[in-house]
């Protein structure tokens, strides 16, 4: 699916570098089709590897530069979710979809939701001109939900039980 968008992301790579007078290396376009290759949020550990499957080794400042040029060149996005690391994913695929995350254990569950992507397409702010939202909404899974109210309840029981010797 994303390896569809290289052609398009790779003219907006060239002509960003065009731009910028930056040097058109062979790594900048190995990095940008590895991309396209996750489907998902990826790290720079993530990118590395799948360089190295391509057979092609960078050290991680390189790809933390390439990851920076990405960014302001707007091919893809960097999420600041609960996890270490930062997590990075294409610009395009960021667009689709929203993001539930688990405060207590940090899953991360991606959601598809039109009315919202129409509510604040549709939203105009005073003195302000929108290009690019994410959004991230914060709560509980149904398993930690489970685990803390079934940690209540065996609190509860072991205080009655206390109570009881008393």
């Amino acid at each position: 699916m994303t390896k569809d968008l290289y052609p398009e992301l790779q003219r907006q790579l060239l002509d960003y570098m065009e731009e910028k007078k930056l040097n058109k290396s062979e790594g900048r376009f190995v990095m940008l089709r590895c991309i396209c290759d996750f489907k998902k949020h990826f790290s720079l550990e993530d990118l590395g590897k799948k360089m190295e499957e391509h057979h092609y080794s960078v050290s991680r400042a390189t790809l933390y530069n390439n990851m920076n040029t990405f960014l302001d060149a707007e091919l893809v996005v960097r999420h600041g979710m609960l996890s270490k690391d930062k997590e990075y994913e294409l610009k395009a695929l960021a667009l689709s979809h929203y993001h539930l995350i688990c405060s207590v254990c940090g899953k991360v569950v991606e959601v598809k939701n039109d009315r919202i992507q129409e509510s604040i397409e549709k939203t105009r702010f005073p003195r302000f001109t929108t290009h690019y939202h994410e959004l991230y909404i914060y709560g509980l899974c149904s398993k930690c939900k489970y685990k803390i109210a079934r940690n209540k309840i065996k609190e509860n029981t072991n205080e009655n039980l206390k109570n009881k010797k008393k």
